[in-house]
């Protein structure tokens, strides 16, 4: 699950450059790309869907907070 979640961190900053930082298999982006929100949620999704050949259950929630301590 960490390898993942690094490799859907690295692609993120590949397709969007925007900053993450990882808390406990959770990946935080800043509040100022919140305009970058449905595109990354979008590569989200997709990084989940090619992901389903290796891990069949794979599943990923991905909702925008305010902060982090809203989850």
């Amino acid at each position: 699950g960490a390898q993942m979640t690094k490799k859907l961190m690295q692609e993120i900053w590949i397709k969007h450059k925007v900053p993450q930082i990882n808390v406990h298999d959770e990946i935080i982006v800043p509040k100022d790309f919140k305009h970058k929100y449905l595109e990354i949620k979008e590569t989200v999704n997709k990084f989940i869907e090619g992901m389903k050949s290796i891990a069949p259950t794979l599943s990923m929630s991905w909702e925008e907070m305010k902060k982090w301590s809203d989850k």
